[in-house]
């Protein structure tokens, strides 16, 4: 995971490219939500981040998910936005602050990320609360995938 202030890059730097995201309507949306379900296998609990487009368009074509736990984002709180879309689609909703990341983390069976970027050496570039998700996740062994379109 990458995380700061976003500056160019500079000759030697790792280049990242940008996500262009396909409709969840499109064939690569189609595809990307079908290769996801397939790493994913069978979901019960999930804990994401902030708002991605490729993030709900997966969950929302998830079988068997009973438990979203999503991070708020701040500042902009993008993760009530996400949370708003899938309230009624999933059993239960919970909406949580930065700093509970890792702790939730280990108490679900996955934790799905969105990614504003991915880099040449396939990190991936979102906000900083991933960072605590993936740390918390790692520790609890629990699986983290991150959702992007290259």
């Amino acid at each position: 995971m990458v995380a700061g202030t976003w500056r160019p890059a500079r000759s030697g730097d790792v280049s990242c490219l940008g996500d262009r995201s396909a409709p969840a309507g499109s064939r690569g949306g189609a595809n990307r939500i079908r290769s996801a379900s397939q790493a994913l296998g069978p979901l019960r609990s999930v804990l994401s981040l902030s708002l991605s487009s490729s993030v709900e368009n997966i969950l929302l074509h998830a079988d068997g998910l009973e438990r979203l736990v999503i991070g708020e984002g701040r500042p902009g709180f993008e993760g009530r936005r996400l949370a708003a879309a899938l309230y009624g689609r999933v059993p239960r909703v919970d909406l949580i602050t930065g700093a509970q990341l890792a702790h939730f983390a280990a108490q679900v069976d996955h934790v799905v990320l969105g990614a504003d970027s991915i880099c040449v050496d396939l990190s991936a570039v979102n906000k900083v609360g991933s960072l605590a998700a993936t740390l918390g996740a790692k520790a609890a062994g629990v699986p983290c995938l991150i959702a992007a379109d290259s």
